[in-house]
Order: structure tokens, then C-alpha cells, then sequence
């Protein structure tokens, strides 16, 4: 691989991450108005999925001559995260709905004593 190869991958990852930057701070700036947050999240999940092949392709050489122990440890490594992050989605949402409680009850008001 030659200094381009790098060069061009490190451009390439630069590139991405300035667009989901830039589509997060257009979104804030716009009071959460543009981009809707179902956009956003869609378009945050697709820039990483395409960093993570620039990364896996210019980095990691992942590419047409991999072998079949690199697939099998790039496998390994989706199965991994597909685990904790899917684990901890379930255990946040889990002890979200056990707890039930409203974030902010306008109803509720403050006990004052009268001592």
C-alpha cells in the first residue's frame, strides 16, 4: 500500500465525519426543526456505516485478497458489538419501562410545612 492509499482513506474518514458534524450542528441550530430527528438519525447511522468501510478498506485492508481468517475475526468483531450494544438498548429500554415515572408532573406539587 502506498502513502496515497492512506491519503486518501484519511480524507475520506475526514470528509464523513465533517458531514455528520455538519448535519448535527444544522440541526441544532435550526431548534430541532431541519433536519426532522428521524432524518438525522438516519443519516448519522449511514455516514458511520460508510466511515466504517472507508476504514475497514483503507486501513484494514479488507478488500478483495482477504483472507478468510480476516473475515472470520471482522465477524467475530460485528457479533461482539451486535451484543453490547443491542444488550444495552435492551437494559436501558427495560429499566425505562419498569420505572414508569414521568420525567416532569406537573401535577405533583411541592409539600410545605407549617411549623
Amino acid at each position: 500500500m502506498t502513502i496515497k492509499h492512506y491519503t486518501n482513506g484519511l480524507i475520506a474518514c475526514i470528509l464523513l465525519t465533517a458531514a455528520s458534524f455538519a448535519i448535527t450542528a444544522e440541526h441544532l441550530t435550526s431548534h430541532h426543526q431541519f433536519p426532522s430527528h428521524t432524518i438525522l438519525s438516519i443519516g448519522i447511522l449511514a455516514l458511520a456505516v460508510l466511515q466504517l468501510i472507508a476504514q475497514l478498506v483503507f486501513f484494514l485492508h479488507i478488500g478483495r485478497e482477504s483472507r478468510k481468517r480476516d473475515i472470520m475475526a471482522l465477524a467475530f468483531a460485528s457479533t461482539l458489538i451486535l451484543i453490547v450494544v443491542g444488550g444495552s438498548l435492551w437494559i436501558m429500554a427495560n429499566l425505562t419501562h419498569q420505572e414508569a415515572v414521568p420525567f416532569y408532573d406537573n401535577s405533583i406539587t411541592p409539600q410545605t410545612s407549617t411549623d
